[in-house]
């Protein structure tokens, strides 16, 4: 179910939705549920449980963003140095556990 609405307050995704598209609608229930329309979870890619945030403006409007999961995050942070194998992992685990109970024995 589709209707133009003037004045609409825009949902966006890291910028506005062009007022000229067709605004879609749902309703709240008495818990306070409600179904995301098909058109706004797919401009946002939006997947079954996925988080979503809610920015609320002074002027009544409201933003939706998608909450990224982890596995959309992976590869975004760039080291300084190169990634450990699994196995050099295991081994600075040992280590410091080792220290750490050393520690505890001299103290």
């Amino acid at each position: 179910m589709h209707s133009t609405v003037n004045n609409a307050k825009l949902i966006e995704q890291g910028g506005p939705i062009s007022k000229d598209l067709d605004m879609t609608h749902s309703t709240i229930t008495d818990r306070f549920q409600t179904t995301i329309p098909v058109e706004v979870r797919q401009a946002f890619n939006l997947t079954p449980r996925q988080r979503i945030s809610y920015e609320v403006r002074p002027d009544g409007s409201a933003i939706l963003r998608p909450v990224p999961n982890l596995d959309n995050l992976f590869g975004s942070v760039k080291l300084n140095r190169p990634v450990a194998s699994p196995r050099e992992e295991k081994q600075g685990a040992i280590e410091a556990i080792a220290r750490g109970a050393a520690s505890e024995g001299t103290q």
